[in-house]
């Protein structure tokens, strides 16, 4: 009897502490789950859990079960992922995450991981994915970042897990049950997913027990280090390890600082990226450090009625210390290591939220930027060097980058006929931008169109490329080569913005132009007959048409830049006469072409354009106009200049009660000029005065 008693008690401790590695199932079952498991790599997971089945923040990995036992018995399984998809197509689980949980360990002692993943229901089958997240966080999972150090996709049932029995650390569907044991060092940390493919209601029991690895602590989490910038008042402390975030109090009462420039207060606390735990805390306080000094950060039981809390329930003591210095924030400068000739870049300094910036230009040192970026755009190839200071109180850290300018070509095309051009016609656009001049620009021809300058001479298959924009629906034009022609066809009339960027292959630089083109067609009135001349330093356009019956008034459009733009200067109802007449007596141009064109409106809302007219109108005597007028208040805004000789001038602009906001002092010449004024930020009504030699005009002009 004695025998047979210590005989049965053997067999039940090798039970429990073995997993079970006979086969479960017939072979013909086996090899039926395992092509059902493979196929299911490609079909979507549609299926549904039993209601008894559970959900919570544990099936995302940031919300992870921290591991502070052996074992765990969950009776009932999870149903679906959680809010997102965490395991990556690369893993070993075929369908990912079916209905899922994830638990995190901290490895205490080195030694060897092993568990077993027993289901309630042995004819039941969950599978595994093991992760390094040593000094990552869970979005790298997704990524690969955080590595897949174990998986097991088995088809067949039963217990799973890390044994001596596995031969590989991964096992698809058609492989054992068992992966190969892991051998982890102290500090290391995991996160484990269990994943329930038979999407059945049964739960598992998790068993840590064949793990040599102490993987579950008892130690309070405790201050290691901190980053104290001087000058401001902000440190980031970190943790021995991840605490709980909801045992970190928010007005920063777990923690006390002290120290020379003292006494300081403590005003918040938060976690670094908290979600439910973190290993820095970020912690604001006044006044600000000063560098150098020594002060110590005292832990202790905050308002919340506790101190800081690991995963496994230890606090840190209270009045535990940490003894620091605060040191100058690194200052640093983001930006791309080589640009385009005539493009713009920005630099971007470190750290943010400093007291101020100073940007300079090697060698100048006149100051050329005082915010935390700097936007720049330079014309000379070679290399360029910026330099930032970045003062926080009383720390001030510098820092420099270079930056090397590529050579890009230079944009330009015509086209013919000019605009306007009648609808239906085919225009013809010709590049006639500037190449660079290696084999890849003008040289090109010479290398037979397929060449890159290597060491002086042509090799390789590269050419400049040509990509035209129409400003319509149609699909964009392309070329390569030294030279490139398009030809295009508009069906409807209107400006069309047509864009050309020219790329180098060398280089890679693109450089854009863009110009405008008026396409005009049949008018829907019969017999119009428009003109337009010069009168009295004016404009005067006439017109005459016999049917207006869908006509219901008249937009008259003008041109100062030989029709690339044209803007409204009024418009004329239909009155059921034949004869219409306006009158431009503010032509603001003067001695130079002015393009003057009808907008024929109908009553359904579509329109067409007349022809467009010229008008040279003589200047006869000095004038100034403002445009745009209206202007929006950040905008700038200019001012049109003609005078009859070369002169002095002055600009001076007041508020309506008086009070003089700009003044510029101008050189005349003879003909038309213009000047940018800067965007007024002040909304109302404002006046010019315009001084051209000893004439002054007035011109009021509407700030919105």
């Amino acid at each position: 009897m004695k025998k047979v008693i210590i005989l049965s008690s053997l067999l039940l401790l090798l039970t429990v502490s073995e997993p079970i590695f006979a086969q479960s199932i017939s072979k013909e079952e086996l090899q039926k789950r395992i092509a059902e498991k493979e196929a299911a790599k490609y079909m979507p997971n549609t299926a549904q859990i039993a209601k008894t089945a559970i959900t919570g923040p544990e099936q995302d990995c940031p919300n992870a079960i921290p591991v502070c036992q052996n074992i765990y018995n969950q009776p009932n399984s999870y149903t679906g992922y959680g809010s997102q998809q965490e395991v990556p197509t690369s893993s070993c689980l075929g369908v990912r995450e079916r209905n899922s949980v994830w638990y995190i360990l901290t490895i205490q002692t080195s030694g060897n991981l092993a568990f077993n993943i027993t289901p309630v229901n042995m004819s039941e089958d969950y599978d595994f994915a093991l992760y390094n997240m040593t000094g990552k966080n869970c979005s790298d999972i997704v990524t690969g970042a955080a590595p897949e150090v174990r998986c097991n996709f088995s088809a067949d049932p039963g217990v799973t897990g890390l044994s001596s029995a596995g031969t590989n650390p991964s096992e698809p569907a058609s492989g054992p049950r068992f992966s190969t044991i892991l051998p982890v060092t102290a500090g290391q940390t995991y996160v484990l997913v269990i994943d329930n493919y038979s999407q059945s209601q049964n739960g598992y029991t998790l068993d840590f027990s064949p793990s040599t690895a102490v993987i579950f602590d008892n130690v309070p989490p405790m201050p290691v280090s901190t980053v104290t910038p001087c000058g401001v008042g902000t440190l980031t402390l970190q943790m021995s390890e991840a605490v709980l975030c909801s045992t970190i109090a928010s007005n920063g009462s777990d923690f006390l600082i002290s120290g020379p420039g003292g006494p300081f207060t403590v005003t918040s606390a938060s976690g670094v990226l908290c979600g439910t735990q973190t290993s820095q805390i970020t912690i604001n306080f006044t006044p600000a450090l000063t560098i150098g000094s020594p002060y110590t950060l005292t832990i202790k039981t905050g308002t919340d009625g506790n101190t800081l809390q690991d995963l496994c329930g230890n606090f840190t003591p209270v009045n535990t210390t940490l003894n620091f210095t605060a040191t100058p924030p690194p200052a640093s400068i983001n930006a791309p290591s080589n640009v385009c000739k005539n493009s713009a870049f920005t630099l971007t300094a470190y750290p943010g939220g400093a007291t101020s910036y100073s940007w300079t230009k090697s060698p100048s040192p006149t100051v050329i930027g005082t915010g935390q970026t700097l936007t720049q755009t330079l014309s000379t190839t070679g290399t360029h060097t910026y330099n930032v200071t970045v003062t926080s109180g009383t720390c001030v850290q510098t820092a420099s980058v270079t930056i090397t300018v590529k050579d890009a070509p230079t944009a330009n095309f015509t086209y013919s006929p000019a605009s306007p051009v009648a609808c239906g016609t085919p225009i013809n656009f010709t590049s006639t931008s500037t190449l660079l001049t290696s084999c890849n620009g003008l040289g090109v021809v010479a290398c037979g169109f397929a060449c890159t300058l290597i060491g002086g001479s042509c090799q390789g298959n590269a050419l400049t490329s040509y990509l035209w924009s129409w400003g319509d629906i149609s699909a964009p034009g392309f070329g390569i080569g030294a030279s490139n022609s398009q030809t295009h066809t508009y069906t409807s009339a209107g400006t069309y913005t047509v864009t050309l960027t020219v790329t180098d292959p060398v280089t890679n630089c693109p450089n854009t132009i863009t110009q405008n083109v008026v396409v005009v067609c049949a008018l829907p009135v019969e017999q119009l007959n428009f003109n337009a001349y010069s009168q009295k330093g004016g404009a005067v356009l006439h017109w005459k048409t016999k049917d207006l019956s869908e006509v219901t008034h008249y937009v008259i459009e003008k041109s100062l830049d030989r029709g690339n733009t044209f803007e409204t200067i009024g418009e004329v109802s239909v009155n059921g006469t034949e004869q219409y007449q306006f009158v431009d007596k503010k032509p603001n141009l003067y001695d130079s072409p002015i393009l003057y064109r009808l907008r024929v409106v109908n009553k359904d809302g579509s329109f067409v354009f007349s022809d467009a007219k010229e008008v040279i109108i003589s200047g006869e005597q000095n004038d100034a106009w403002v445009y745009p007028n209206p202007v929006l208040h950040y905008d700038n805004w200019n001012i049109g200049l003609f005078s009859t000789q070369s002169q002095d001038g002055e600009v001076k602009i007041y508020s309506t009660i008086g009070q003089l906001v700009y003044q510029q002092n101008i050189n005349l010449i003879h003909g038309n000029q213009s000047i940018t004024i800067p965007a007024v930020q002040e909304k109302g009504t404002y006046f010019v005065k315009v001084r051209m030699g000893n004439e002054v005009k007035t011109l009021p002009v509407l700030i919105q």
